[in-house]
């Protein structure tokens, strides 16, 4: 079936961003899980050991995320120049290779993080080994702590087919291959050294010190300290599980990243989001393309840092800070279980999706005559959060954890 470039492009994104996100909530559903084990009563000592399980989680899921965005990639800049970047982990012969090759490759890779709760993958990492295996363990015997996340409700069945139906009838069309440093995966032992200091001090230790506070507190009754304890418990399992669910896919987000800064052929970008994303990420949504790149302007700065002009500028892939990086209009800034991933094209004026092109028209027609962006009760942010909480509840797709 003949298609539209533009629809397949399209499908394609969100087979990708639907594929992350199962990816990251597979990692908070673990972590969460396992945040069972840690002592309520001695979190310091039982939680060093759920520190070390989540790294090897976040190592599993940085691996794998990053090979879906090196995947999803190398499809779309074919589809839209005829050209892609080469990808060592396979070895087709650059001669012949076709977009049905590249087709295939992002089909193999998708599927398998659809089946990734029941069936093992073909890889002989320990850690992707391990976190396969524990999914598996965890749905044939869930635990009551899990029922916080239906992991279930991840499946992406449907965007895979989407993008099947709508993939053009053009396997055949070859593709120049072009020589590209993708970089490497982070060794575990970097892995180590740029979450684990987050991961005790922000979980682990966080809980530790409102427990004390708690026990300390005169005025609370022994049920009633025990109630918040119980509470804070919990919320430090929900912040560990987000917490692994974000460094996770933070692989596939820098691989991203290292192409906008290093690909010559990247002419614009933007915020791809979820259904239903939270305000922040929608107004990031709603600036479109604002970030074009022409050919001949990249460079580094004195850090070494990749830079696009003096307001678009990525950090360089492979560490801590870029997960968390962002530029001046803060396109690469995410939260704590944000499903957003930038969208990518390599050709002039791409359409934008249709939800962004609404959301751009409502921020430029409602929200930005009358505020002002900036600190303060009525600013712009403020604004746009009561204007989408009002859309939603009208059109009964409104979750209070959005707002």
């Amino acid at each position: 079936m003949a298609t539209s470039k533009d629809d397949e492009v399209r499908a394609i994104e969100e087979a990708h961003r639907a594929a992350q996100a199962r990816l990251g909530i597979a990692g908070a559903y673990l972590a969460m899980s396992e945040w069972g084990s840690v002592n309520p009563l001695n979190a310091s000592e039982s939680g060093s050991s759920w520190v070390a399980r989540s790294l090897i989680l976040i190592n599993a899921i940085r691996r794998k995320s990053s090979r879906l965005a090196a995947t999803y990639v190398r499809l779309v800049r074919a589809l839209e120049t005829g050209y892609t970047l080469d990808y060592p982990e396979y070895s087709d012969n650059p001669d012949t290779l076709t977009l049905g090759d590249l087709r295939t490759q992002l089909r193999d890779v998708l599927l398998e993080i659809a089946n990734i709760d029941h069936e093992a993958t073909d890889t002989d990492n320990e850690a992707e080994e391990r976190f396969e295996a524990e999914l598996r363990r965890a749905q044939r015997d869930p635990e009551p702590r899990q029922d916080r996340i239906n992991f279930s409700v991840t499946e992406i069945d449907d965007q895979i087919q989407n993008w099947l139906d709508n993939a053009d009838d053009n396997d055949d069309d070859r593709v120049t291959v072009e020589d590209f440093d993708w970089g490497s995966d982070m060794e575990p032992e970097q892995i180590q050294d740029a979450f684990q200091k987050a991961l005790t001090e922000q979980v682990v230790e966080t809980y530790e010190k409102q427990t004390k506070a708690i026990w300390r507190d005169e005025e609370l009754t022994g049920r009633q300290a025990q109630a918040k304890v119980d509470k804070a418990f919990s919320a430090a399992g929900s912040l560990g599980g987000g917490r692994v669910d974000r460094y996770g896919i933070s692989g596939g987000r820098e691989v991203i990243d290292r192409v906008i800064a290093m690909d010559r052929r990247v002419m614009a970008w933007a915020r791809g989001t979820r259904p239903n994303c939270c305000a922040f990420c929608a107004l990031l949504a709603s600036r479109g393309w604002v970030y074009k790149k022409n050919a001949g302007t990249l460079a580094k700065d004195a850090d070494g840092n990749y830079y696009q002009g003096t307001r678009n500028r990525t950090t360089r892939a492979g560490n801590e800070a870029s997960a968390d990086s962002f530029d001046a209009n803060g396109i690469r800034k995410y939260h704590d279980n944000c499903k957003c991933f930038l969208i990518v094209r390599w050709v002039d004026n791409p359409d934008l999706p249709e939800q962004s092109k609404t959301w751009a028209k409502d921020y430029a027609e409602k929200i930005a005559p009358n505020y002002s962006y900036g600190n303060g009760t009525n600013n712009a942010l403020n604004a746009w959060r009561r204007l989408l909480n009002d859309q939603r509840r009208a059109d009964g797709t409104y979750v209070r954890k959005n707002r």
